[in-house]
């Protein structure tokens, strides 16, 4: 299928995809937590959680994590023993934790492709993870076969 389509990729907040979609902008986003929309056909992907992360069994006070997470600021704020270290990309987070002492929050299907790194808090959050597009774009042969490429 790749062979026959374009395929552009657009990184960005879940509620922005959401908006994107819902306007055409983008054919299909996958997005976590969707929220429900009229225009919008939501199919669950995955149920993931975050959690913090470490290599070092006795972690240095340094606490990375992503800005943009979802509830993230909650969580923050019981964080003050640490210096906080935000940084946008996971897989950059991912990569600085193999090298570091420190603390870092991450989705768990992140985490687990770091050698070494080991869970050292409760989950702090789950989320679902989902695809979403508008009702009215399966209409083509071509959205058929992606949506169907995904699900098989």
């Amino acid at each position: 299928i790749d062979q026959l389509l374009d395929i552009e990729t657009v990184f960005d907040r879940s509620v922005d995809i959401a908006k994107k979609v819902v306007s055409g902008d983008l054919d299909l986003g996958f997005v976590v937590n969707p929220v429900k929309h009229p225009d919008l056909v939501i199919k669950k992907i995955d149920r993931e959680y975050t959690s913090v992360w470490s290599t070092a069994k006795s972690p240095a006070p340094i606490f990375y994590y992503n800005p943009n997470m979802i509830n993230v600021e909650k969580f923050m704020k019981n964080q003050n023993h640490c210096k906080k270290v935000a940084i946008s990309s996971y897989e950059l987070m991912a990569e600085i934790s193999k090298y570091s002492k420190g603390l870092f929050l991450l989705p768990n299907p992140v985490a687990s492709r770091v050698p070494g790194l080991k869970q050292c808090s409760k989950v702090v959050d789950h989320f679902e993870l989902a695809l979403i597009y508008r009702y009215d774009r399966p209409k083509t042969k071509a959205f058929q076969a992606v949506i169907k490429c995904i699900f098989d």
